[in-house]
């Protein structure tokens, strides 16, 4: 997956997120996730954009991650399972942040769409510390084939969603965004082809 090549890779004063979605429509069996950096208040300012140009010619994807993070270096990345993370710098290692943090045990039943998934993730947490919603406008967050029943043993939140993800298909991508006080989801089966937009779908 990583020594896969892409031909040409290029931005034009676009921003990480901009690059992510260009490495998702190259057509590799590459699934993706992206933490985008939170807001401390879902009403406080957005993030600011870092925006940066670059032209790879017959790269691999490890390269081009690699390119990617060190033009916003706000940004880091690593792999789990078939999934490429990629998730802001200063989260690494915090077991307040979301996504880092580990369930013993989550059985998930009869699981149709993602979005159920997340509802036994909050369940599994903590009061208040679980909050996510999902932005369904222009994704597709449903499993191919018969309700899936998995259970997971002593995972963290990410690795969790990561295989909710991995099981949409073999290009499947998801982004958490919004802020501190209120994280949102946005999955899509088909790759990272469309973009979460500012209102969320559903609380959970």
């Amino acid at each position: 997956m990583l020594s896969a090549r892409v031909r040409l890779f290029e931005l034009r004063d676009q921003t990480l997120h901009d690059g992510i979605a260009e490495l998702s429509v190259q057509g590799l069996p590459l699934a993706i996730g992206f933490e985008e950096i939170l807001r401390a208040r879902y009403s406080g300012p957005p993030t600011p954009r870092v925006s940066f140009s670059l032209t790879l010619r017959d790269s691999t994807v490890r390269r081009i991650l690699d390119a990617l993070c060190a033009n916003d270096p706000r940004y880091s990345w690593s792999t789990d399972g078939r999934t490429v993370n990629i998730y802001p710098v200063a989260t690494v290692g915090d077991p307040r942040y979301l996504m880092n943090r580990r369930i013993a045990v989550l059985r998930l039943r009869s699981l149709t769409r993602v979005q159920l998934g997340l509802l036994g993730i909050s369940r599994a947490l903590p009061s208040g510390q679980g909050q996510v919603a999902e932005m369904g406008i222009g994704g597709d967050d449903t499993f191919p084939g018969n309700p899936w029943t998995v259970t997971l043993r002593n995972r963290t939140v990410r690795q969790i969603v990561n295989r909710l993800a991995e099981h949409m298909g073999p290009r499947s991508a998801w982004i958490l965004y919004g802020s501190e006080d209120f994280r949102a989801f946005f999955f899509n089966r088909y790759g990272f082809n469309a973009s979460p937009q500012s209102s969320p779908a559903s609380r959970r």
